[in-house]
């Protein structure tokens, strides 16, 4: 399910802006989807990781041209 959502979540869904980053990983049966501006997907993504006490699935990214 991550890889489906990595692959298809549209980046450009918002009209005037676009994302450049997309994080995806999950922690037991909770997914978490981050799709922003590097500066704000990096460290959003890195608190859910901490969060979840480093023990996240496994981690996938997408860049994006902007």
């Amino acid at each position: 399910m991550k890889k489906e959502m990595l692959n298809n979540i549209d980046v450009r869904k918002w009209i005037c802006v676009s994302a450049e980053k997309v994080y995806v990983t999950n922690y037991n049966n909770v997914i978490c989807l981050v799709m922003a501006s590097e500066d704000w997907a990096k460290p959003v993504y890195e608190e859910f990781k901490k969060s979840a006490d480093g023990k996240v699935g496994q981690e996938l990214e997408r860049t994006e041209a902007i």
